[in-house]
């Protein structure tokens, strides 16, 4: 109704509304360009993808190591009606794949399942290493996630989507899984080992105190490799 009476249309009124957990997700993917812009990484961020208008991506480098944080990325399916049946192949599904199914190069992710829709996907090449890191984020309350913790979601993520590259697929590290929480950490403690999903780190950065986010953020780049830690610390 505000707009139906307003004599001139205000240009706020042309953006679709936008819910406060889409806007946490978004902001968690500024705080982590924030993180990386801290340890001296520079780069840009790229708006215009041609198959993922809502999504975004930040290219970032600093020395040999180049980061590639991108947000809602929508990884391909692994098209199983061409995938042959184990016996007549000698490469798991992902790696078959990503040498035989054409892949966008806007999205050069791979999922195992329809359900891969991650916030945010990592990939960190440092020198001839390649990583892969996974994440999420909700602005839902401790008290209100047990039902079904988001945890538990990054691990399957992590099980199931790969990155495509040269003709090979980088699997998520095994403690490259994380998940964006509202602050206080205090508040998450339950969900920092939960059985099925304790290798998943709990970040819960806030705008006037990230310190604690910002030291487990350290904390998981330094776990990836040794390489990547020096290069870090230079």
């Amino acid at each position: 109704m505000s707009e139906a009476i307003a004599e001139s249309e205000a240009l706020r009124s042309r953006y679709p509304p936008i819910l406060l957990n889409k806007l946490w997700e978004f902001w968690g993917a500024v705080w982590l360009v924030k993180m990386f812009r801290e340890l001296g990484f520079t780069g840009h961020c790229i708006t215009e993808l041609t198959k993922a208008p809502d999504a975004c991506s930040w290219r970032l480098q600093k020395g040999n190591v180049q980061i590639e944080l991108d947000f809602e990325a929508e990884p391909n399916y692994v098209d199983y009606s061409k995938v042959p049946p184990p016996h007549e192949r000698t490469v798991p599904v992902l790696e078959w794949a990503a040498l035989n199914q054409e892949m966008d190069p806007e999205r050069p992710f791979l999922g195992l399942e329809e359900k891969c829709t991650p916030d945010y996907l990592i990939r960190i090449t440092v020198g001839e290493e390649r990583f892969l890191v996974v994440g999420d984020a909700t602005l839902a309350s401790a008290e209100h996630h047990s039902k079904d913790p988001k945890p538990k979601t990054v691990e399957k993520y992590r099980r199931t989507l790969g990155w495509s590259v040269d003709g090979g697929i980088v699997r998520c590290h095994p403690l490259g899984g994380f998940v964006i929480f509202p602050p206080p950490s205090e508040s998450w403690k339950e969900f920092e080992v939960l059985p099925g999903a304790a290798d998943c780190m709990i970040l819960a950065p806030g705008p006037r105190d990230t310190d604690v986010a910002r030291q487990r953020l350290l904390g998981l780049l330094d776990a990836l490799s040794p390489t990547l830690k020096a290069n870090l610390a230079a």
